[in-house]
């Protein structure tokens, strides 16, 4: 019996949390490049979207369309390229990791949820109320 709770927790822990056909998650997100926010970026279409206001809406229609609603799809939703180690913006302005900000100083790609770095972020599922902060800057 033990093990049978284990092995359904375990599958419960594991199993990646995306949203599910009907859902309408918003998450906050800010963009900053050397220390200087940007604007939000313009209404995009999609599930996982945004309305110009600087919140990631996420509402798929099928739990198809929810496994597909990470972070990335939602960048390419606003016409962001996404890169290994770089982020080309709408506008096609590019920033690689090493590339330097106007102090001299490098920066470096970095994606913030609720104040924690994730490091596989790319494949993150935005949740209801996540705080999320594209950050290109010096470490």
């Amino acid at each position: 019996m033990v093990l049978g709770v284990a092995v359904v927790a375990y599958g419960i822990r594991s199993r990646p949390n995306y949203p599910r056909a009907g859902a309408h998650w918003h998450a906050p997100y800010t963009v900053e490049i050397c220390g200087r926010r940007l604007p939000p970026f313009p209404p995009s279409p999609g599930n996982t979207h945004t309305h110009g206001d600087g919140v990631i809406h996420v509402h798929p229609e099928s739990n198809e369309e929810g496994r597909q609603a990470t972070l990335r799809t939602f960048l390419l939703s606003v016409g962001v390229l996404v890169g290994a180690h770089a982020l080309t913006l709408p506008g096609g302005r590019t920033y690689r990791d090493g590339d330097r900000c106007p102090d001299g100083r490098p920066g470096r790609w970095s994606v913030f949820v609720n104040g924690r770095r994730l490091e596989s972020w790319q494949d993150y599922y935005p949740q209801d109320g996540d705080r999320v902060r594209f950050v290109f800057g010096p470490e």
